[in-house]
């Protein structure tokens, strides 16, 4: 919500909690005109000409159908949906109504994430041989989280950091065709994994990364791109932990940058009013979001197959 007050062509209109009180409470505290605490009633609303769905996944399906014929383009949050069956009626609703769809994945709008991906293909790199992604935190987590509940988040961190990072890799090399996933439940009980690895292939040929936990102290998030004539290492710590760094290599000279703070939040909301104005070509589509969970089916797949398993679809 802050956010969307700070976006050029935006305006924070109406907003949803399931508590009346505390939606009243966030409307006087972020402006909003319109709070609820129905979902089905804020779609109603006249003033609205999106809606940004940020609430637990299995509720995304439905949402976002519903959002989507109630004539409301829509930014859906990551994952898209529990299964790929569930984003492609998402996809065809949003065509079928002409609303406009996007996901949010944040780290595509991050400006070392657009030059990385420009240098890759400008060949600085060479041939990509690897790239990966980490993202290891401690999120306190209730027992009764949605985020523990298989049928509600579809998953642990592979379903919540996973798809950021899936995505990102895939924003840089191109869609991967396979994947294989090692989870684990070293730390808890949970239902869903505490921990994944999860090792891909590229369509190009490359290999692809992303290692993630839940119950990790301390750790820098980092990008790490490995080519034929150069390496790059993003490297971001923890908050309180200093700025973020790029740093790039060729064996013989190594140049290391700071990468200035930026609210990627605004950026996405930004690009999205310029895309439902005419301005700008979505950099993020649903159909990203369908491969982004394909990937992910498959991982998960192969925890139980014990194999490398291709992305379907």
């Amino acid at each position: 919500m802050p956010a969307i007050n700070k976006a050029r062509d935006a305006e924070l209109v109406a907003l949803m909690v399931r508590d009346q009180a505390r939606a009243e409470q966030l409307a006087a505290e972020f402006g909003a005109r319109h709070p609820y605490s129905d979902w089905r009633l804020l779609l109603k609303d006249p003033d609205l000409d999106a809606v940004h769905i940020a609430t637990p996944v299995y509720l995304h399906a439905e949402q976002v159908i519903a959002a989507a014929e109630a004539g409301k383009h829509v930014l859906c949050d990551k994952p898209m949906a529990l299964s790929t069956v569930e984003v492609r009626r998402m996809i065809e609703a949003c065509r079928a109504n002409g609303v406009h769809l996007q996901v949010c994945f944040l780290m595509r709008f991050w400006s070392v994430s657009k030059r990385l991906k420009r240098e890759i293909a400008d060949g600085r790199f060479g041939t990509i041989i690897e790239a990966r992604a980490t993202n290891f935190k401690h999120l306190p987590l209730a027992d009764d989280s949605w985020r523990l509940i298989p049928e509600q988040g579809g998953g642990g961190p592979l379903m919540d950091i996973g798809a950021h990072t899936i995505d990102l890799l895939t924003y840089l090399l191109g869609p991967m065709e396979s994947a294989v996933a090692l989870t684990s439940n070293r730390i808890t009980s949970w239902r869903v994994e505490d921990t994944v690895t999860v090792l891909m292939r590229a369509k190009s040929g490359a290999h692809a990364v992303v290692g993630h936990s839940f119950r990790a102290k301390g750790g820098d998030q980092t990008v790490e791109i490995h080519g034929t004539e150069a390496s790059a290492l993003v490297s971001t710590p923890p908050p309180g932990g200093g700025d973020a760094t790029l740093r790039i290599s060729n064996g013989t000279e190594v140049k290391l940058e700071p990468i200035p703070y930026e609210n990627f939040y605004q950026l996405q909301i930004e690009h999205f009013a310029d895309c439902l104005a005419g301005k700008a070509t979505p950099i993020v589509t649903g159909e990203d979001g369908l491969h982004n969970l394909a990937v992910i089916e498959a991982a998960y797949r192969s925890t139980r197959t014990g194999r490398q398993e291709s992305v379907e679809g």
